[in-house]
C-alpha cells in the first residue's frame, strides 16, 4: 500500500466476496495496535491522525463465511511504502 493520495493503493480494504467481515485489526511489528474496528474496514495507514512509518504491518480479520455460515479468521501482512 502506498498512501500518497494518488488514488492508487492508498488504503487497505477489508472486503472479500462471499464473506461478511466483522472485525479488522492492524498491528505493528511489536504487536502495537495501529487500527481496530468492527464497523469500518478500511485503513488509510494512519494512527491517531498521524501517518505510520514505512514497514510491514500484520492484519487480523474476523469474518463470517457466507458459504458455510461459520466464523473464521484470516491474517497476513500489508506493507506500507510511501
Amino acid at each position: 500500500m502506498s498512501p500518497n493520495y494518488d488514488g492508487i493503493n492508498d488504503i487497505f480494504e477489508g472486503s472479500w466476496s462471499n464473506a461478511e467481515i466483522q472485525e479488522l485489526h492492524i498491528y505493528d511489528r511489536w504487536g502495537g495496535v495501529k487500527y481496530s474496528s468492527n464497523s469500518n474496514f478500511t485503513w488509510d495507514a494512519t494512527y491517531k491522525g498521524q501517518e505510520v512509518d514505512n514497514g510491514v504491518y500484520v492484519y487480523y480479520v474476523v469474518y463470517k463465511n457466507n458459504f458455510t455460515g461459520s466464523k473464521e479468521v484470516k491474517s497476513g501482512s500489508v506493507t506500507v511504502a510511501k
